[in-house]
């Protein structure tokens, strides 16, 4: 293991193109002589003990392609010009104690396939402009502190296929266009406050295997639904809302001639929702 900081002077090694530190003891803030490695493609420093802000000068990284500082102590907002850097496919920022919102400029990093956050302690709405991350495939924001609702150009991102926004503070109905996503394998929405009916057009999300809807607000029935459709689909979790009525036949096809293995709702003695498949009632 190796311990102590990284020094200023790495600024000097100008032709550096990967510096990978991961795993180690290191400590002590990033400098800002980082910037000076103008052709560094991977700059990989996750599970550390660095702390203070990202450094600005980041942004001066423009053939940065990879960026993972996660699993550290790092705190301050994400810097507004690392959101300029549109040749980064992978960025990894998650388990820090990163503060603030998420700049309108996130549209820009179009090259993204990599985008995780989560275990920080960001917060603000989540930008329409989120949509301009169109090569995007996972999108991790659990355990933040994320408010409003989830943007309505969300439905235009057609490469997402892991979306986890669970353990923050969203409100209201999603939009529309969620459902639209048909690339979605896995969406955990869990422990929110989205609220509103969950339409039939669920359907449409052909590729899911993974939908946990749980310890939201959703309220209104549970749609029939589209079994050719969802024949993928594994798990679906919708326990602690305010659905009712009665668990459709069409989602109890789902187990005895589909996929699905786990299915939940509030269905325990007096059940809010009367569900004769269910694995697992609260």
């Amino acid at each position: 293991m190796i311990t102590g900081s990284i020094s200023s002077s790495v600024g000097k090694l100008s032709n550096l193109i990967e510096l990978i530190c991961s795993g180690n003891f290191m400590d002590g803030n990033i400098p800002n002589e980082i910037g000076d490695l103008q052709v560094l493609e991977k700059l990989i420093a996750f599970s550390n003990t660095y702390t203070g802000k990202i450094p600005e000068s980041i942004g001066n990284l423009l053939n940065l392609d990879w960026l993972d500082l996660s699993g550290n102590f790092l705190t301050g907002a994400i810097p507004d010009n690392l959101y300029g850097l549109n040749n980064l496919q992978l960025v990894y920022l998650n388990t820090n104690q990163l503060v603030g919102k998420l700049s309108s400029r996130i549209g820009e990093m179009s090259g993204l396939v990599q985008l995780w956050l989560n275990d920080n302690m960001l917060t603000g709405d989540l930008p329409e402009e989120i949509d301009g991350l169109r090569n995007l495939r996972t999108l991790l924001i659990y355990k933040n502190a994320f408010t409003g609702a989830l943007p309505l150009s969300i439905g235009d991102m057609k490469s997402l296929q892991y979306l986890d926004v669970s353990q923050n503070k969203f409100t209201g109905e999603l939009p529309s266009s969620f459902y639209e996503i048909s690339s979605l394998t896995t969406a955990y929405l869990s422990n929110n406050t989205f609220s509103g009916n969950i339409p039939s057009s669920i359907s449409n999300l052909s590729n899911i295997q993974e939908l946990w809807f749980d310890g939201n607000n959703f309220d209104g029935t549970f749609p029939s639904v589209d079994t050719n459709e969802l024949q993928n689909l594994e798990q679906l979790l919708l326990n602690n809302n305010d659905l009712t009525g009665y668990m459709p036949d069409s989602v109890c096809d789902l187990i005895t001639n589909g996929n699905l293995q786990v299915l939940s709702a509030d269905c325990s003695y007096p059940p809010e929702v009367i569900c004769e498949c269910c694995t697992y009632c609260v």
